[in-house]
């Protein structure tokens, strides 16, 4: 699958020209073009906008001109446009198409290549359907030998695919997810911290039925979510306050919407990721529930979209700035010494108070 540099904030032409133009350096397309629909699908672009960065590829001389009958050619090799031996490459590996991601995602990337572009590293990320396989290493061991890097960032890495480049002893940076118990460098926001704090905003407003449905199981964050309602002589039950989606949001509906309609409906609702968010509210609206008079929410993190919503939502703020410089840091040290400690390190988030917090609805 062809690698693609991080998006920057123009027209989707030019970023499926520079997506093009940093596959041909990195020599993973040439010396001939593969046809239109072919390369439209893989880079999941429409053939108009593909024909359009085409054209501005054409007038710069990068490919040549299309013939009836004749795939286009690369002017220039790669081997020509890679004299530079101090040039460092980073490849970050992703769950989804970037344009998938959250916007707050994408500025944290785009912040992060902006933050190393000084030192000669070149910022490219791949995407494969390898997330959710319990046996990736047959996958990964293609990829790997495909894409050559000094260094990988393995964002939100299923334990799985941490264990492979642990295995393998490949430079890797684990951001975010499940593999926070890996032997590689781990970089994330404090989660337990947030969660912990979240429950506190909510039991202090008089909330006793809190639920926090969670993207996949987290023992740390269960256990800390026990600990809390515990400490408060509250019960607990995982299937009830930490149920899991496993990142389907037809599954997390389907939660969402037993939860709300059950006899002990929750009061309160922890959640993460403007995917889930939206579901919350789609569920929310077919039941006629309304926030905060019938239910509270709290958001545990952020997104550029999370103003529009009405009544203002109660989130904590990942400034994707320090996220971005804090890895960057770490990258530099990796490439430099070639090794990294293997302790985790955790961003604290800083909560803002919206209004969709208030005490629990009056029993009728």
């Amino acid at each position: 699958m062809l690698s693609m540099k991080v998006p920057r904030p123009d027209s989707l032409v030019q970023r499926t020209v520079e997506t093009i133009r940093n596959s041909i350096n990195n020599g993973e397309i040439g010396p001939l073009l593969p046809g239109e629909p072919r390369l439209a699908k893989t880079l999941g672009v429409a053939r108009r906008t593909l024909r359009n960065a085409l054209d501005i590829l054409e007038k710069d001389g990068t490919i040549t001109k299309a013939k009836t009958g004749c795939p286009r050619k690369v002017r220039k090799s790669p081997p020509e446009q890679k004299q530079n031996t101090q040039h460092k490459t980073l490849i970050t590996l992703l769950p989804r198409p970037v344009e998938q991601l959250a916007s707050g995602t994408q500025d944290f990337l785009r912040e992060l290549s902006n933050n190393i572009k000084s030192d000669e590293v070149s910022v490219t990320y791949l995407h494969h359907h390898i997330y959710h396989l319990a046996s990736p290493d047959s996958r990964l061991d293609t990829i790997t030998s495909q894409s050559k890097a000094d260094v990988w960032l393995l964002y939100e890495a299923s334990k799985p695919i941490a264990r492979y480049f642990e295995k393998k002893k490949i430079p890797a940076i684990i951001c975010g997810g499940p593999a926070f118990k890996s032997r590689l460098p781990y970089l994330a926001y404090d989660g337990v911290a947030t969660l912990r704090h979240a429950i506190g905003v909510l039991t202090r407003a008089g909330h006793t039925r809190i639920t926090s449905p969670m993207h996949y199981k987290r023992k740390n964050r269960i256990e800390a979510f026990a600990e809390e309602l515990s400490s408060r002589k509250l019960p607990f039950s995982a299937n009830y306050n930490t149920p899991c989606w496993e990142n389907d949001p037809e599954e997390l509906y389907g939660i969402l919407h037993k939860l709300l309609t059950s006899k002990e409906r929750p009061t309160g609702v922890i959640i993460n990721g403007m995917d889930a968010v939206i579901t919350l509210y789609s569920v929310l609206l077919e039941l006629n529930l309304k926030i905060p008079e019938d239910i509270s929410v709290v958001i545990a993190g952020s997104d550029p979209l999370l103003p529009l919503f009405h009544p203002k939502l109660s989130f904590y703020s990942t400034d994707h700035r320090s996220l971005a410089n804090a890895l960057a840091k770490m990258i530099r040290q990796l490439l430099k010494t070639k090794t990294l400690s293997s302790e985790n390190k955790l961003l604290l988030m800083e909560y803002f108070n919206g209004k969709s917090v208030a005490p629990p609805p009056v029993p009728k």
